[in-house]
């Protein structure tokens, strides 16, 4: 292969040696641990302390243009890529992208609602009641998966109207 050979004009950083072979090991879906090895001093590891998530990567990019597994699947095949990634692994990467963006969104949302409470408390000059509450303007937005009230899935918004901020959805 490309890879092997140019690995094979290389120099070991121990040794000196230009007989250097590559291994791959340790395939997981898209991503796999790849050593090089030379013929004198053995195994050289070659893995960066930070490599990237492969797979996490591309369900993320999959699922930001609309399509699933069975569509990354397709792709790898027509790609020579391999199988592509197999149901388990593909719904437990999902959860845990879904759990990442939710810590995300919850920490964005309590930024949004202490600017807003800045704003009616400091601008305003609004006051807060004795439990703590603040009364604000707010528009609430919604949609639905399909058209028609026939739909499960549906999302809304609360929208602070004098600054517009998104306070929940």
């Amino acid at each position: 292969s490309i890879l092997q050979n140019l690995v094979g004009v290389l120099q070991c950083p121990n040794c000196a040696n230009c007989n250097l072979k590559i291994k791959s090991k340790d395939n997981a879906g898209f991503s796999f641990a790849v050593s090089v090895c030379c013929s004198q001093c053995g195994e050289i590891t070659c893995q960066p302390e930070n490599s990237v998530n492969v797979n996490q990567r591309i369900v993320i990019a999959l699922r930001a243009i609309g399509a699933g597994r069975a569509q990354l699947n397709s792709f790898s095949t027509f790609m020579n890529l391999g199988p592509g990634l197999c149901k388990q692994t593909f719904s437990q990467i999902m959860k845990s992208v879904h759990l990442s963006l939710s810590a995300e969104v919850k920490t964005f949302l309590a930024l949004q609602m202490n600017i807003v409470r800045q704003y009616y408390t400091e601008r305003l000059n609004v006051e807060l009641d004795p439990d703590g509450v603040l009364d604000i303007i707010v528009s609430f937005d919604g949609t639905w998966h399909r058209r028609g009230h026939q739909s499960n899935h549906g999302i809304g918004f609360v929208i602070e109207v004098s600054i517009v901020k998104i306070l929940k959805y």
